[in-house]
């Protein structure tokens, strides 16, 4: 969660991860913002401006462990002289996964890229790695109360994001972990419809590497 002012546009991370692999990064929000991302000493790696959801900002990258990063946030705010007060807020994720494709995507260049469902009941059998997440965007066909779970023998999670949105990201309204039975989750939001919600999943466990486990995500009215 980033506040900006017209002083102060620009907010910049210093990121190590653990494991390898490919990494989601965005905004969300609907201020219009920049994503670049460098080596430590500010080389480049990839940078994007509108590949997320409206004018938020998304990089897809393969990371490597135990390696320092910077990631520089940026917003374009009204003209100064015009609106010298002007300030904005957003969110800013950094997801380690294993993403599913929408038909024709070979990587994740922008938001249209994640596996995408627009249905009013949808349910998914899958699986899931230890420390990875998966994702997809999921659009309700009806403004209403919707419920969230997954089954599994395993502690898992979810989260369910509104790309729209930049408040912070709160407990039994936006994720949970330990709602339902056997460690599983139970979310219950409202949902508006045209909105795809990024939905985040996978296990809360730390197993073995690499090790993989079924699960059943279900989303329906409440």
């Amino acid at each position: 969660f980033v506040a900006f002012t017209q002083q102060n546009r620009t907010h910049d991370f210093y990121l190590t991860f653990d494991l390898i692999g490919a990494k989601l990064i965005q905004t969300f929000g609907n201020q219009d913002t920049q994503l670049a991302l460098s080596d430590s000493e500010y080389n480049l790696i990839a940078s994007n401006e509108n590949g997320g959801y409206n004018n938020n900002a998304l990089i897809h990258a393969y990371l490597q462990p135990n390696t320092a990063y910077i990631l520089r946030v940026s917003v374009i705010l009204p003209d100064a002289e015009l609106y010298p007060n002007a300030e904005t807020h957003f969110k800013v994720t950094f997801i380690p996964t294993f993403a599913d494709l929408n038909e024709g995507a070979t990587t994740i260049q922008n938001y249209e890229d994640i596996y995408a469902k627009n249905a009013l009941r949808y349910t998914y059998e899958t699986c899931v790695q230890s420390e990875y997440v998966k994702i997809l965007t999921y659009t309700p066909r009806a403004s209403l109360m919707f419920d969230f779970t997954l089954e599994s023998n395993v502690d898992t999670f979810i989260y369910v994001i509104d790309p729209s949105s930049s408040e912070p990201i709160q407990f039994s309204i936006d994720y949970d972990d330990n709602s339902a039975d056997g460690l599983n989750p139970f979310l219950y939001k409202p949902l508006y419809n045209d909105i795809p919600y990024l939905v985040i999943y996978s296990t809360a466990d730390i197993l073995a590497d690499y090790t993989v486990v079924e699960v059943t995500l279900r989303i329906k009215p409440h």
